[in-house]
This record gives structure tokens, sequence and C-alpha cells, in this order.
């Protein structure tokens, strides 16, 4: 399963659609905290529809305790990416660099938006081959 942080729901969601990402990568749930950066009343942000009503999108993380102990140069919404992902064992969609080595420190395997863009590439082909 792949925990995504905000920044690359941000930039796969299109309006009115959940698809693209989820259609990479099966399934794709984010912790509360990044529910609440992207889904914020009013707000004009891509993909915030989407989140706001999407089923099954957002998990609780379990252990808030571990969350609040990572480091705070981390915003709360990375804090319970990395927890969530870790607690589930999943892959960690981030893109920003001090996640990343987070992630790293704790073992939490990882990747970013540009593996996400080559995996479509490599599935499209796959497909166009089958055709």
């Amino acid at each position: 399963q792949i925990v995504a942080n905000a920044s690359p729901i941000l930039s796969f969601f299109r309006p009115e659609r959940l698809d693209p990402l989820q259609a990479v990568t099966g399934s794709v749930v984010i912790p509360t905290a990044v529910h609440e950066e992207i889904a914020v009343p009013g707000a004009c942000t891509r993909g915030a529809d989407e989140v706001e009503h999407a089923d099954g999108l957002t998990q609780d993380v379990g252990d808030q305790t571990f969350a609040d102990q990572l480091p705070h140069k981390l915003h709360s919404g990375e804090r319970e990416a990395l927890t969530l992902a870790r607690e589930i064992g999943g892959v960690l969609l981030v893109d920003e660099l001090t996640v990343r080595k987070e992630a790293q420190r704790l073992g939490i395997r990882y990747f970013g938006s540009l593996g996400l863009l080559k995996e479509a590439n490599v599935q499209s082909q796959a497909r166009l081959r089958s055709l």
C-alpha cells in the first residue's frame, strides 16, 4: 500500500479525478494531517474536493506519540505520513528530501513523483503491447 504526502497528491490530482494516482499505485492512503492540509474549507487547492469526498483515502495513525517524536523540522503531515507508512508497512510517496532522509533513517521504503511517472510509463507501454 502507498502512503502519500501532500505534494504528490497536489501534483497528480486533476479536477474531479482521483484516478491518475490510484491507477498507477493501486491503493493510496493519506494520514489525517495530510487530508487537513489539502482539504481546507474554502480553499481552491487542486485536488481539495477529491480528497474531501474520496472514500477510504484518509487513515488515522495508530501511534500519534511516534509521530510527535519525529523531528519538528518536518510538519505534521510529513510526520504522520512517515508514521503511517511504518505502521502499515507501506511505501511512502514523497518528494521532499528531508522527509526522504528521515524515511531512510527509519527503514521506510519510498519513491517520488518521478518514480511514479516512470512506473506509469512502463504500465502504459505494457498495455499498448498487449493490444
